[in-house]
C-alpha cells in the first residue's frame, strides 16, 4: 500500500513537471497566432494590431483590416437624427499616393472657405475627410471601390426658388465644386447622396432657378490685378497677375488683352464654367521709362518705369548734386551754407590784422637799428 502511494506521488510529481515545461510552448504558439477577433467563422484573418480608427463626427470605433488593408467587417455611421450618414462595405481598402495605411479616417465639419455658382447654395454644413498615418501626419486617401455619402434633408433645409441638389467634393486646383456624377443630382423629394473614394472638402449643394441678371455681374470678371514690381528701371521685366471668375450663370469663354496705356503687351482666352475661378499670369519688359496704366478688362493699375542707374548719371546736370541735396534734406545745405559763412568770416578777420601785425614789426625791428651797443 506504501508503495502505491509512493508511485501515485511521483506520477503526479511528473506529470506537473510535463506540465509546467509544455506551458510556455503553448502561450507562445497562442500569441504569435492569428487572431479572427469576433469577425465570425469563414471572415478574413487579421492582425491584432492591424486596425484603424474611424472617427465620425467624435465618435471613434476601432475597425479590423485584413492583410491587404480591406475593412473585415461594413461600417456605417450617422447622426442620431439621420441627417448625414457615412457608409463603406466590407473590403473597402484604404492607400495612400505614399505607400502608406492610414491609422485614422477623420470625417468632421470643415471651415473652408470656399467659392460657390451666382445660383448655388450649400445646405447644412460643409465636411472634410481627411487621413492621418500613425505618427498624426495628414495623408491623402484613397478608398476602394469607395464610400457612400448621404445627405436627407427636408423642406425646410431649401429655399423656395431651389430646383435640384448634389452632393459635390471641392477641387482646390480648379478652385470649384465637382459633382460625382449628373445622375446623383436629385429632386427635393429624396435625399442627396453619392459615391466618393478621395479624403477632401464635400457639401450638399443646392441650384436655384436663375433669376434676371443684371449687366454688373454677367460674364467673366477680373479681380485683384496686381503688378510684380510696381516700380522698376527699363530694361527690368514686370509680372502682372489677376483673378478671373465667371459671375455668370452659364458657361461662357472671354478674349482679354492687356495693354500698356493703350498699347497690347498680350491677349489670352480664358473658358470658365459657372462660379469658376483661375488666376492669370503675364510678364513683359517696358522699354522706356514712364508712368503707365496697365489694363485688363475693367482693371487697372498704374507701373512706373525709370531710366537705369548708369543713365541717371550720364545724364545729369553739373548741379545735380546740389538738387539732389535740397530734395533729400534742407538741413545739410543749411550746415554746408553756415559753415561756408564761419569760413569767409575767419579769413576776413585774418585779413584785418595783417597790417597792423606789419607795422609792429616794422616798428620794433627800427627799435633795435638806433640802440647804441653797450660796450
Amino acid at each position: 500500500m506504501k508503495i502505491m502511494r509512493v508511485n501515485a506521488l511521483r506520477t503526479i510529481f511528473i506529470l506537473l513537471l510535463a506540465a509546467s515545461l509544455v506551458a510556455p510552448w503553448a502561450t507562445a504558439a497562442a500569441t504569435s497566432q492569428v487572431t479572427p477577433g469576433s469577425i465570425g467563422p469563414g471572415s478574413p484573418a487579421i492582425l491584432a494590431s492591424h486596425v484603424v480608427e474611424v472617427d465620425f463626427l467624435g465618435d471613434k470605433t476601432i475597425r479590423a483590416l485584413s492583410e491587404d488593408n480591406g475593412l473585415v467587417e461594413p461600417f456605417v455611421a450617422g447622426t442620431d437624427d439621420g441627417y448625414i450618414t457615412l457608409a463603406m462595405r466590407a473590403g473597402t481598402s484604404f492607400a495612400s499616393e505614399s505607400g502608406r495605411t492610414p491609422a485614422r479616417i477623420v470625417f468632421q465639419p470643415g471651415n473652408d472657405a470656399v467659392l460657390l455658382a451666382p445660383n448655388e447654395y450649400i445646405i447644412g454644413d460643409i465636411y472634410r475627410l481627411d487621413a492621418f498615418a500613425a505618427d498624426g501626419s495628414v495623408i491623402d486617401l484613397d478608398c476602394s471601390p469607395g464610400f457612400r455619402l448621404t445627405v436627407n434633408y427636408g423642406p425646410g433645409d431649401v429655399r423656395a426658388n431651389t430646383t435640384s441638389v448634389y452632393l459635390a467634393r471641392y477641387d482646390g486646383v480648379e478652385k470649384s465644386w465637382q459633382p460625382f456624377e449628373e445622375s446623383d443630382r436629385q429632386t427635393l423629394a429624396s435625399p442627396a447622396l453619392s459615391t466618393g473614394s478621395q479624403g477632401g472638402v464635400y457639401a450638399a449643394i443646392a441650384v436655384v432657378s436663375a433669376p434676371a441678371l443684371s449687366p454688373s455681374i454677367t460674364g467673366i470678371q477680373v479681380q485683384d490685378l496686381s503688378l510684380s514690381p510696381a516700380s522698376l528701371s527699363s530694361g527690368s521685366p514686370v509680372t502682372v497677375r489677376a483673378d478671373v471668375v465667371n459671375a455668370g450663370w452659364s458657361a461662357e469663354s472671354r478674349t482679354f488683352k492687356l495693354t500698356l496705356s493703350g498699347a497690347v503687351v498680350g491677349t489670352t482666352t480664358v473658358s470658365l464654367a459657372p462660379g469658376q475661378r483661375r488666376e492669370l499670369s503675364h510678364s513683359f519688359t517696358p522699354a522706356r521709362p514712364g508712368t503707365y496704366d496697365v489694363e485688363l478688362g475693367h482693371a487697372t493699375a498704374v507701373l512706373t518705369v525709370s531710366s537705369p542707374v548708369g543713365d541717371q548719371a550720364k545724364s545729369s546736370p553739373p548741379l545735380a548734386w546740389l538738387n539732389a541735396s535740397v530734395q533729400e534734406g534742407w538741413p545739410v545745405l543749411f550746415l554746408v551754407l553756415l559753415l561756408g559763412l564761419a569760413s569767409v568770416f575767419v579769413i576776413a578777420r585774418l585779413g584785418s590784422r595783417r597790417p597792423a601785425l606789419a607795422h609792429a614789426a616794422s616798428t620794433a625791428h627800427a627799435a633795435s637799428t638806433a640802440s647804441p651797443v653797450q660796450p
